[in-house]
């Protein structure tokens, strides 16, 4: 069982493969149309479709991070080092894309349900242990996640990765990330923070530490993701709309009550 498929396509070409996708069995799911445009304007995606049959939804990106990241996120190096498929149309990302793009989603996303998951982690960590056996991994990792900008989550991923299972990483490859550190106090704010939020939590006993490190965590990513007044803009707008809609919602429950 999939949730979904994730596409990246290049930018000049989202509005062709939407089409082409809308045309087979796909269509256009139901969101405020501020939300539609903030997808198209500032996001990396744009909303997502969902299959009229199947209920598959699938993502067009055209790049692994918001257009207002304080991170790099130019797509074209993703373009260029992509592998053949055996259908000529299509492509995988790289290697080291691929443990990268795990790396981004796992420390900046930005959506509140989709935070730090432990079996994200556990992806990382079969990534890393696959690809190792190729000869000169390690040191391509590196160097591309200086390429992207990237430093940051490899730091913290193969960290964590180490802590919880072992992950065989190389000394000389920590070393080589020894600059993308944080400062000390940051670095322990950090640990205790992923430490507490990658852990599912008791179903019946929810702890409020737990629940304050993913909400500090979801609060980081939006802070990478965006500018501070843009985030401030954006945040207000949809407290209004929020408040708007409960407003409406308990209008016409009035006018039913009246009604009755």
């Amino acid at each position: 069982m999939s949730a979904d498929v994730d596409l990246l396509v290049p930018e000049d070409q989202i509005r062709e493969v939407e089409d082409r996708l809308i045309g087979r069995g796909w269509f256009k799911t139901q969101i405020d149309p501020y939300d539609d445009r903030y997808y198209r304007v500032w996001m990396h995606e744009i909303p997502p479709l969902r299959h009229q049959e199947r209920g598959t939804e699938i993502d067009i990106h055209h790049r692994l991070l918001p257009r207002t990241s304080h991170l790099k996120s130019d797509p074209a190096p993703l373009f260029a080092a992509a592998l053949p498929l055996a259908e000529p149309r299509l492509r995988v990302l790289a290697p080291t894309d691929m443990v990268l793009h795990a790396l981004v989603h796992l420390f900046l996303e930005g959506d509140p349900d989709e935070g730090l998951r432990l079996r994200d982690l556990v992806d990382v960590h079969d990534l890393l242990c696959h690809f190792a056996q190729q000869p000169g991994f390690w040191a391509s990792l590196v160097a591309r996640a200086h390429e992207l900008g990237f430093e940051r989550p490899l730091f913290y991923g193969l960290q964590h990765a180490q802590r919880l299972f072992a992950t065989p990483v190389p000394v000389e490859t920590l070393q080589n990330l020894a600059s993308a550190a944080p400062l000390w106090p940051i670095r322990k704010l950090m640990e205790g923070l992923i430490n507490r939020a990658l852990l599912p939590g008791h179903p019946d006993h929810p702890s409020r530490s737990t629940s304050l490190a993913r909400w500090l965590i979801y609060v980081r990513a939006h802070w990478l993701r965006m500018p501070p007044i843009l985030l401030t803009r954006h945040l207000w707008f949809k407290a209004w709309l929020r408040f708007r809609g409960v407003r409406k919602r308990v209008d016409l429950a009035q006018l039913d009550l009246k009604q009755q």
